[in-house]
């Protein structure tokens, strides 16, 4: 099930990553309840960016980062958080949007 991969992939960047509850619960629970094999490759993918160095500025907050991919046509999926000073980076919102990109 991709929701069991997903909770054992976060479980398993738990040195890398550092989750707000609610963005936790935003991926866990209210906007993923439709998990998909892809989707979850695409949530990876967005998090080996992140570590990385990629990202563009969070207009909404002065030390935040954004990273996001395409799911399919309009759909997106976006990841947003803070770098920390000891290597890790804090998550602290998600968008799983199927309209507009952040």
């Amino acid at each position: 099930m991709p929701l069991d991969e997903l909770k054992r992939y976060i479980k398993e960047s738990e040195k890398d990553f550092i989750y707000s509850r609610g963005s936790l619960n935003k991926i866990l629970n209210e906007e993923a309840n439709y998990w998909k094999h892809d989707w979850v490759t695409i949530f990876k993918r967005l998090l080996i960016r992140i570590k990385k160095g990629h990202g563009t500025h969070d207009p909404n907050n002065e030390k935040g980062k954004i990273v996001n991919d395409p799911i399919s046509g309009n759909r997106f999926m976006a990841v947003f958080f803070e770098p920390m000073p000891e290597g890790s980076y804090f998550i602290y919102d998600f968008k799983l949007d199927f309209k507009n990109k952040p």
